[in-house]
């Protein structure tokens, strides 16, 4: 779309005041050549160097649509986010990252995914959580606790080895069915 109509704002963080101009652009190029203006319309790139105390002080590029990249000096953060506010991420200067999607986040690797925190890893589900390996799964800790709040079921289709030094069963029910009978030594 070929469309000289433009409007160019100027504004003044000290006073608050904002001086705009409306018309046709003309773009004047080597020997006041007219040259060829091609707009999409709607999208801005904003800088501000904020106010006489420095706050607002900011970059943003954000689409006609209202997708934007903001890096803002003043917040020390960065903010990446679509029009809706359904998925976004946040960088703060003290080290946090915030990611949200109102959907789903899936993440692909060809490779390994690592995790590691120096302190707690926490996963919490308002429905489930489902683990699945396609070769080997392997938990290791000091101290491992599984606690299931009402009933719970170990499912093993082949041979399975219990190890302990020390082993306690508190139960207060015991059914042991074997279809190939029971040895215990």
């Amino acid at each position: 779309m070929n469309n000289s109509a433009c409007e160019i704002v100027w504004w003044f963080s000290q006073s608050s005041e904002q001086y705009r101009f409306s018309g046709n652009l003309k773009l004047v190029g080597p020997n006041k050549q007219k040259q060829k203006v091609t707009f999409i319309g709607g999208h801005v790139f904003y800088m501000d160097d904020g106010d006489n105390v420095g706050d607002n002080n900011l970059v943003r590029l954000r689409s006609s649509k209202g997708h934007q990249i903001l890096l803002h000096d003043t917040e020390d953060l960065i903010y990446i986010g679509n029009s809706r506010g359904t998925a976004w991420i946040e960088l703060t200067s003290d080290g946090k990252i915030d990611i949200f999607a109102d959907d789903s986040v899936s993440i692909h690797t060809k490779n390994d995914f690592n995790f590691l925190a120096d302190r707690d890893v926490n996963i919490e589900a308002k429905r489930n959580i489902n683990f699945k390996s396609g070769n080997r799964t392997h938990s290791e800790a000091n101290f491992q606790r599984v606690l299931a709040r009402k009933n719970g079921t170990i499912e093993v289709r082949g041979g399975l080895d219990v190890r302990a030094l020390d082993t306690t069963f508190d139960l207060t029910n015991l059914n042991v069915n074997s279809f190939n009978g029971i040895l215990f030594s």
